[in-house]
């Protein structure tokens, strides 16, 4: 198991890089970010475990835990759809994903844990 630093700067990496999607500009890449490693690292890093740790050692709110939760499944929910990677950036659904994404990162990026 990675130690609390670890997983909390995994988890702050994979929100940034889902904010960071829509930046890509080649199909086979946005295929590989979204449906390779992201579609391992969101359910990974953003697990209920990693999720309840970070509540615990209060890096994040009850409210905050919830969010993150239904944001992850939410992820999931797109990437189990598989639709085509140029479609990605042009879908509604994952262009809202891209902007929660980013003001969730922005909202912890500053922070560590002590």
């Amino acid at each position: 198991m990675l130690p609390i630093t670890e997983q909390f700067d995994w988890f702050k990496e994979t929100l940034r890089r889902v904010s960071s999607v829509f930046e890509i500009d080649s199909e086979k890449e946005i295929s590989f970010e979204v449906y390779e490693e992201l579609d391992i690292d969101i359910r990974s890093a953003l697990s209920d475990n990693n999720l309840k740790i970070f509540f615990d050692q209060n890096l994040i709110t009850a409210d905050f835990l919830e969010e993150l939760s239904s944001f992850r499944d939410q992820v999931i929910e797109l990437i189990d759809q598989r639709i085509e990677p140029e479609q990605i950036l042009s879908d509604e659904n994952w262009r809202a994903v891209f902007k929660k994404a980013e003001r969730i990162h922005e909202s912890i990026k500053n922070q560590s844990v002590h």
